[in-house]
């Protein structure tokens, strides 16, 4: 999963510019206080520094987590019913078809089906894909699922590489909607991580 944006932090990088800043504050308050009793020791070095050093954290970031660049990452909208209702997401090991069929215009359907499909489940009481912590303990007994708007859909390719699925919006002409679409977004882990956190 890439991170464009300045100030999209990692959980370690998060941590260290905590404790920098609190550092900083601290010593800029003893800093202020030596100078009204006049204090001797200089405290304009060590204060510089931390700020410095916090500044150096925000900007870049030395550590990179293992499994931050490995990870694939979109949003589409896809009309389900075109091209027999199949979408593939990733490349190569961690490819993964899905495969919709409509449900309603607030559900649909999700298949194990596909060649490249070992198993699919619903994360079921998950807001959100980073609340995953381990994606295999789900129940991944059916060959088809029936989430809703805002759930999140996990599959696992036939080389152990789990996707979650989350699904935003879901239109059908059969309930009254203009077209047949799909909107959801995606992450998919490498092979062996089952941890979307």
């Amino acid at each position: 999963m890439q991170h464009n944006t300045l100030y999209k932090f990692q959980r370690n990088q998060k941590k260290a510019l905590f404790w920098l800043s609190l550092l900083f504050l601290v010593l800029s308050i003893a800093w202020w206080v030596a100078e009204i009793a006049g204090w001797l020791f200089p405290l304009e070095p060590p204060v510089v520094f931390v700020g410095g050093l916090t500044t150096l954290a925000a900007i870049h970031w030395p550590f990179q987590a293992s499994n931050m660049d490995k990870r694939c990452a979109g949003r589409n909208t896809f009309a389900y019913n075109t091209n027999d209702g199949l979408f593939n997401i990733g490349q190569g090991e961690v490819e993964i078809t899905l495969k919709f069929t409509n449900a309603s215009d607030e559900s649909i359907y999700v298949y194990s089906d596909p060649e490249n499909v070992q198993r699919v489940a619903i994360a079921k009481g998950v807001g959100q894909i980073t609340d995953i912590k381990d994606v295999s303990v789900f129940d991944y007994s059916s060959r088809q699922i029936i989430p809703k708007e805002g759930q999140i859909v996990c599959l696992e390719n036939i080389n152990g590489s789990f996707a979650c699925i989350h699904i935003h919006d879901i239109k059908a002409e059969s309930h009254g909607d203009d077209v047949s679409e799909l909107t959801f977004s995606y992450v998919i882990n490498p092979a062996g991580n089952t941890d979307f956190s």
